[in-house]
């Protein structure tokens, strides 16, 4: 009956507090039987009826002998919304092209938030590792902390898997999920990253960005909006070497450059970064850009000083 069927998009507000899954999730078996009968789908977007995950029932890393649906077909983009886990469900019991974008909006639901976190990021690491090269390159990263905290990627060659991860406004694990996200998918190098709104403390920075030998250490640029300035530039400069190991490695290892957009740049601030680029440069782990877009109270004398660590320094007001 929906053999010749292209396009299927099936939408449910699953974030209200009244949602009822139960009565609208078809079971596993249900869900492969609609999909197995649209083979010709283009376009699937399926937010809120997916198949409840029953760890007792479900694995979510299924033997190579399970039953699987094939989507060759897809063009654009596969789109699935709903609780963490079952979207991982579904997402381990369907087959596409490499080249399709992946969109999830997820919310938590598990008490166990760090390993829901960790099964949803081996999911999507399984679906998209690619068959060759060990790393997808990543040309762009866009992190959104604001209201609906986002996470995407777009991969530098256009064969690849596009990400884009959409938390909504809950109180997933903001550090934790932007950690997972980068060490456990196979992202690397990392050209550029967009961050916004991220009010982070030096210690989620850690959390997030300071793994020395994982992907975060790829990133070669970052921009970044909002949030608190110092506590990323505390993060910046690495820990206390008078209290650590010298030969202990600063985070991101491979950045270049930093553009910092909309920030007042009060004593505080303007110490701190001094403080961070002085140490980069001393480890041997400089930047060679940095960039200030409408930011305000960059005293003239700072700016010189900067200039003495930094080979290019760029305004935009």
């Amino acid at each position: 009956m929906f053999t010749g069927l292209q396009s299927l998009f099936i939408q449910h507000s699953f974030r209200l507090p009244d949602y009822n899954r139960e009565e609208w999730a078809p079971t596993l078996t249900e869900f492969l039987d609609a999909l197995e009968r649209m083979p010709a789908l283009k376009e699937l977007c399926i937010e809120g009826p997916l198949p409840n995950y029953d760890p007792d029932v479900h694995s979510l890393n299924p033997p190579s002998n399970a039953r699987k649906v094939s989507l060759l077909n897809l063009e654009y983009e596969l789109q699935l919304g709903g609780r963490m886990h079952d979207v991982a469900l579904a997402l381990s019991r369907l087959a596409i092209s490499g080249s399709i974008a992946l969109a999830f909006e997820i919310m938590p639901y598990d008490e166990d938030g760090e390993l829901e976190l960790q099964d949803f990021f081996r999911v999507v690491s399984n679906h998209i590792r690619p068959r060759v090269r060990s790393h997808i390159p990543i040309e762009e990263m866009h992190i959104n902390g604001h209201s609906s905290f986002y996470l995407s990627v777009s991969p530098e060659f256009g064969d690849e898997h596009g990400v884009y991860i959409e938390f909504g406004n809950s109180d997933v694990d903001k550090p934790s999920a932007l950690h997972h996200f980068l060490e456990m998918l196979p992202f690397c190098p990392i050209i550029r990253v967009e961050i916004s709104g991220l009010e982070f403390d030096r210690d989620d920075w850690q959390e997030a960005f300071g793994d020395a030998d994982g992907n975060a250490s790829s990133i070669i640029c970052i921009s970044i909006e909002g949030g608190y300035l110092e506590e990323f530039c505390s993060f910046l400069g690495g820990p206390d070497l008078a209290l650590l190991p010298v030969e202990l490695e600063l985070p991101l290892s491979d950045l270049e450059s930093l553009e910092l957009k909309e920030y007042s740049f009060g004593a505080p601030s303007r110490r701190l970064l001094l403080e961070a680029l002085q140490k980069r440069k001393e480890q041997e782990v400089p930047l060679d850009w940095v960039k200030f877009t409408h930011c305000s109270s960059l005293d003239s004398g700072w700016l010189d000083t900067l200039r003495d660590l930094v080979p290019e320094v760029e305004i935009e007001t």
